[in-house]
């Protein structure tokens, strides 16, 4: 074959090829637009797999401070405690450290805080930390009675508010808060106001009292809420078993006075009582307390026991009958019954 006969035979098989790969492209172009089009994951979806969209602000609100964090525990309080000694009182030893009344007597609820045993110690709260430390108790829901305040000669002012425990349960420290306002809501005083004795028995109903020195305007009104009531601990080696007997009741012919006697009597195999307290609450014919007076009797080898203390020349045993008298005086509307309540502790 000659070299023209090959050279045109090349140029024959090239542009053979050329067409046919020209229809391979032009009949795969067209199965592609006549399909399904191909679906492609963007890029970004590679490089982050573990990408998580932030929702927008009309979707859903920010919650990022919606959740509050673990709260930070406190550290364990080193307690700064206070020795009693001769004189003191649960509420000086209160206003001298600069705590609340009802801080200090919920951080000691194994102290009477009416007679303080010369040498033992209190807890004296320090902080906010220290008073979660001590994790406080809320105070147990009770029913209240609205305060009845009674106007004194002087111009000073008796208060009461009823404290009624519905629970199978003892309560103590008892504590509420007596506001007194001016006719334009302004408040004039606030007090502290306890129980006479410290525990208020289950399904019993016990008043809360406080005195409010003069100078106080003509025109008030009051308020009353508790701010402490604690149960009684299981532990109740604190307090004794003690019953009246034989209670005598006289009210007088203006029904302004009444005087109850009677004798007192542990009523199981027990210690002997060294600490004895008796109240008595005088109510007009509507259940409105109209008066209270309370009856201690002590034995102490201290020499000096204040004036309206009884002193015992030994401690109550079990079996013998210790008597008492006590009279009340209405502040109010006549008399028509009396509650007597008793408490002692070893």
């Amino acid at each position: 074959m000659s070299f023209t006969r090959q050279f045109n035979y090349l140029i024959v098989i090239s542009k053979t090829f050329l067409m046919m790969l020209f229809f391979i492209i032009f009949f795969s172009a067209c199965r592609i637009q006549q399909g399904e089009e191909p679906q492609f994951i963007p890029t970004e979806r590679f490089i982050t797999p573990y990408f998580t969209p932030t929702p927008s602000q009309t979707d859903q609100p920010f919650i990022e401070n919606s959740v509050s964090p673990t709260p930070r525990p406190f550290p364990t309080a080193t307690p700064f405690t206070y020795t009693v000694v001769e004189g003191n009182t649960m509420i000086g030893i209160a206003v001298r450290h600069g705590v609340d009344l009802a801080d200090l007597m919920a951080a000691n609820p194994e102290i009477n805080p009416r007679i303080l045993p010369i040498g033992s110690e209190l807890i004296i709260p320090q902080s906010d930390d220290f008073q979660a430390a001590l994790i406080t108790p809320t105070p147990i829901p009770m029913e209240t009675s609205d305060p009845v305040c009674y106007r004194t000669n002087d111009g000073g002012l008796w208060c009461f508010l009823s404290v009624e425990n519905n629970r199978n349960e003892a309560v103590e420290n008892v504590i509420a808060r007596i506001s007194l306002l001016d006719t334009e809501g302004n408040l004039v005083a606030e007090n502290q106001a306890t129980t006479p004795l410290n525990v208020i028995p289950e399904f019993q109903t016990m008043p809360v009292v406080s005195y409010f020195p003069p100078p106080l305007p003509t025109e008030i009104t009051f308020q009353g809420d508790l701010i402490s009531v604690l149960p009684l601990l299981t532990d109740n080696n604190r307090y004794l078993d003690i019953i009246t007997e034989q209670e005598d009741i006289v009210i007088s012919a203006d029904n302004l006075q009444a005087t109850v006697s009677g004798n007192l009597l542990l009523s199981a195999d027990q210690d002997p009582a060294t600490e004895i307290w008796l109240a008595v609450v005088a109510y007009d014919e509507n259940g409105v307390v109209v008066g209270l007076r309370k009856w201690e009797a002590i034995y102490s080898e201290e020499p000096d026991l204040p004036g309206n203390v009884i002193r015992l020349e030994e401690p109550l045993q079990v079996g013998k009958r210790l008597p008492y008298e006590i009279t009340v005086y209405s502040l109010g509307q006549a008399i028509t019954h009396i509650d007597t309540f008793v408490e002692a502790r070893p």
